[in-house]
């Protein structure tokens, strides 16, 4: 495949080795730039949504527990609990013993996780969820934790 290969409207997804390193961060923005290597273009007949779920981005939740470990930071707040990618960074979290504190929506989503071997999650239908998010957050809770911000 050479570049000009592909053209605006072309159906593509992102076909990334499974391996950390400083070019290889994860796709966790809305938009990104990558190398065209990078992409696999799908026939104009093919769905993209018969793609989009057919492997977990595993990488990024592995790129993303490497680079906050390597900042210094203690553990993980994930507002997107029970995303697939949420999903995977409870197993991630769990196999490198990296604090994670999942957000999910409600107490289904809370049972899910709980059964996948979590074990911070909150759920927002909680009436007492902002108390406990900031419990399980604070400075003086067993594994403070530090993650994305929502703007």
């Amino acid at each position: 495949m050479i570049a000009s290969a592909i053209n605006p409207g072309d159906k593509a997804f992102i076909n990334r080795p499974l391996h950390y390193s400083d070019k290889m961060v994860g796709a966790w923005s809305q938009y990104t730039h990558m190398h065209y290597l990078d992409c696999v273009i799908l026939p104009a007949n093919e769905n993209p949504k018969d793609y989009s779920g057919s492997m977990v981005n595993i990488i990024t939740p592995y790129s993303f527990i490497q680079q906050i470990q390597a900042s210094g930071h203690k553990g993980i707040l994930s507002t997107a609990g029970n995303s697939a990618t949420g999903i995977a960074m409870v197993g991630m979290s769990i196999a490198y013993q990296f604090p994670l504190i999942s957000v999910v929506r409600n107490q289904q989503g809370k049972q899910k996780l709980q059964a996948l071997g979590a074990t911070h999650v909150v759920a927002q239908d909680d009436p007492n969820f902002a108390p406990q998010l900031k419990d399980k957050t604070s400075p003086s809770s067993p594994s403070p934790t530090f993650g994305p911000k929502r703007s």
